[in-house]
């Protein structure tokens, strides 16, 4: 999961916890904290991180396009989920 904001708080009831790995936003503030229903702590996203995940969902919707591109530039070559407008659009790892 990307963004530890009020989005992921709403959908935290929908994700599966044994299948959540990690906890990322960029907001240093919130590193370390937990977000409400869900069970780890808040962490940036480093390129050892990401390669644990198979898909990273953004609930930061406002930063799509600059938190797709970090996760590029880092390397991560899973899948990206993200929020446009009112529809889940994906971006499999060979689009990217």
């Amino acid at each position: 999961v990307y963004g530890a904001g009020a989005k992921t708080v709403s959908y935290s009831d929908l994700i599966e916890q044994e299948k959540l790995l990690h906890v990322f936003d960029s907001d240093q503030t919130k590193a370390g904290k937990y977000v409400a229903g869900l069970h780890l702590p808040v962490e940036q996203a480093t390129r050892q991180a990401c390669a644990e995940c198979d898909a990273i969902i953004i609930f930061a919707s406002s930063y799509n396009r600059e938190i797709i591109a970090m996760l590029t530039e880092i390397g991560f070559t899973g899948n990206i989920l993200y929020f446009e407008g009112n529809k889940l659009r994906k971006i499999k790892n060979q689009e990217r």
